[in-house]
């Protein structure tokens, strides 16, 4: 039983001396898109580009002393990618040459790329990134044939293709201390696109569009805010040698050399208090003094 009243006293106390954990969290979202839509000839190329920024609050020092940060992302992009080609063939009445002689690659052609890199960074202060990029083809051609004078032909292609992009940014070489404060910490979401292709014109009547090609990004971003909770009249701030780290927080700090003395203290003040309290059990009587021995 005193056994028992001992351990109990020691895990009060060592309760007593160390700070909870706790978690705050705060969240943000964001969303940009690019656009392209023309006539092309030839080897035509184009840039589709959008920058959205976003922002987060930096670690209020009054809640405890941080030990740990991470930033996670749950986004969706999409893409769509549509071209068409015509050829129209017309020969004036007044030609001194027989209809299309001449004139025999009557035919349209386009194929194009779209690509893009999606990326998210933190840039206040600098640090991780993650970036998806993707890839893909629409095309088509089309070929006119008969003996009329006036005919035309189109075709048409399209690409769609979306997807989710999620992670966390890696934050291990900052330190702690760069996101406690007063301003926010600062994103960006950047497109990063190119459209590139060609356009087979050579002859009168040809025309090659590219309808649509649309890139698009949207999405929430989180940080995680892992702290000790300040004692009574203690102050905040950031855990000594800690780093941000993309999975947690930084070294906890042992205990100090205080905090264990007054453990200590209050473990064999409470088995003393333990001691003469249990029932039962009587008290230590005084020593006895040994006889005197008789002269001789």
């Amino acid at each position: 039983m005193k056994n028992r009243h001992i351990a109990a006293a020691a895990l009060l106390a060592l309760a007593a001396t160390a700070s909870p954990a706790a978690v705050v969290t705060h969240s943000t979202s964001f969303a940009g898109d690019a656009r392209y839509a023309g006539i092309v000839e030839g080897s035509f190329g184009a840039t589709l580009r959008s920058l959205a920024l976003a922002a987060l609050p930096r670690f209020d020092a009054t809640l405890g002393t941080l030990t740990g940060v991470q930033i996670d992302f749950d986004t969706r992009y999409y893409s769509y990618l549509q071209v068409t080609a015509d050829d129209t063939r017309v020969e004036a009445d007044s030609s001194p040459l027989p209809p299309f002689i001449g004139n025999d690659r009557n035919d349209s052609l386009i194929g194009a790329t779209l690509s893009a890199d999606f990326e998210l960074s933190l840039f206040d202060p600098a640090g991780g990134t993650g970036r998806r990029s993707i890839s893909y083809d629409a095309g088509c051609g089309v070929r006119l044939s008969g003996d009329e004078a006036y005919d035309s032909t189109a075709c048409s292609d399209f690409n769609l293709v979306n997807g989710s992009f999620n992670g966390s940014l890696g934050l291990g070489a900052l330190a702690l201390s760069q996101f406690i404060g007063a301003d926010p910490l600062n994103l960006s979401a950047f497109i990063d696109g190119r459209l590139t292709g060609l356009c087979d014109s050579d002859d009168r009547g040809d025309l090659c569009v590219v309808k649509e090609a649309l890139l698009g990004w949207a999405g929430t971003v989180q940080v995680s805010y892992t702290y000790d909770t300040a004692p009574p009249g203690g102050g905040g701030g950031a855990g000594e040698g800690g780093t941000g780290g993309g999975t947690g927080g930084g070294p906890v700090p042992e205990p100090g050399t205080g905090a264990l003395a007054a453990t200590a203290l209050a473990v064999l003040a409470f088995r003393r208090r333990a001691a003469s309290r249990l029932p039962g059990t009587a008290p230590t009587p005084a020593p006895t003094p040994a006889p005197e021995r008789p002269p001789r």
